[in-house]
């Protein structure tokens, strides 16, 4: 039963149309797009973007993890970063709720709208495409601006920037020299030196 083929795609976050061809051993790549088409109508699966879906039951167990649309957007469009009003409206900056995830990108500017929302992409100069920190969302990166970045992000200028690293240069630019911090019940955060096993 044709049903079946959709079982081992409901623990994974998405599928691709090629992904699923393969997977399933379907020969035609037309016979595939006509059963994901079949099964969207159905409403078994939701197209996240073209050529890109989700099973409608991951959807279901996942849509309230405070995680999951901050991978949705990294899905959707991989090279970006969530900034902007998304962010601001975390740390409870904005006093009105807006609904469009809001994320930067060094390529060209963009909205994509699927059942679980509008994602936008806007445009950012490449040498201006830093001061975000990764997370992860179920096996999925996605990354974050820091407050200080989202803000910035709003209207970028040169003496904003300036201003910013004169004043803190860790709020736009993130350093991983940081010094680790202490581990509980312990004198340090490493009391032993760490071996390389080769």
């Amino acid at each position: 039963m044709k049903a079946d083929l959709l079982r081992p795609f409901e623990q994974i976050p998405y599928f691709t149309i090629e992904g699923f061809r393969q997977s399933t051993g379907m020969d035609s790549p037309e016979q595939t797009r006509m059963l994901l088409h079949r099964w969207v109508k159905a409403g078994r699966i939701l197209p996240l973007k073209k050529g890109m879906y989700m099973t409608n039951r991951f959807y279901e167990l996942h849509v309230r993890d405070t995680l999951f649309t901050e991978a949705i957007s990294a899905i959707i469009f991989p090279q970006s970063y969530l900034s902007l009003e998304f962010v601001l409206q975390k740390h409870n900056i904005l006093t009105e709720v807006t609904y469009p995830v809001t994320c930067i990108t060094p390529k060209n500017t963009r909205r994509i709208v699927n059942q679980i929302g509008t994602f936008w992409y806007r445009n950012i100069r490449p040498d201006l495409y830093y001061g975000f920190a990764a997370g992860e969302y179920n096996g999925i990166p996605f990354f974050t601006a820091s407050l200080a970045k989202a803000l910035f992000d709003f209207k970028p200028n040169e003496k904003l920037r300036q201003t910013m690293i004169a004043y803190d240069r860790l709020l736009l630019v993130d350093d991983p020299r940081r010094v680790e911090t202490k581990k509980p019940l312990g004198p340090k955060a490493r009391k032993k030196k760490q071996k390389s096993k080769r």
